[in-house]
């Protein structure tokens, strides 16, 4: 959590970008500045999501499409999956890699792996 919500801001700054580069990219008539950063764990996905929440009801223009948002609703910016060695056990195995070797902090929260794509004919 203390990764995707910095107390320095970074993440949140990097979020609300992405606000401003679709506006000067895609001429674009977003306001970024009414925006704010929003990351959270999602236990049933197993992932980390980034939101960028309207503080409140705003209107804009994207590529000729007139979109609405409502005040707290959200545009949803990026996934950060997490797995654990168990599921990747399982997407190696549907993947076509094998695993050569692993390393992992005292803790397990972290994993290294070594991967090798497995042969085809």
């Amino acid at each position: 959590n203390r990764a995707y919500n910095d107390r320095s801001g970074v993440t949140a700054d990097f979020n609300i970008n992405l606000l401003s580069r679709i506006r000067s990219e895609m001429d674009c008539d977003i306001n970024p500045d009414i925006f704010s950063h929003s990351a959270f764990y999602n236990p049933a996905l197993n992932r980390i999501e980034m939101h960028l929440k309207a503080e409140h009801e705003h209107s804009f223009d994207l590529a000729g499409h007139k979109i609405n948002l409502r005040q707290n609703e959200t545009i949803h910016t990026e996934n950060s999956y997490k797995y654990n060695l168990d599921m990747i056990s399982e997407l190696l195995a549907k993947s076509g890699y094998d695993l050569i070797q692993q390393w992992q902090d005292k803790n397990g929260y972290f994993a290294l792996l070594y991967l090798k794509a497995k042969k085809t004919i």
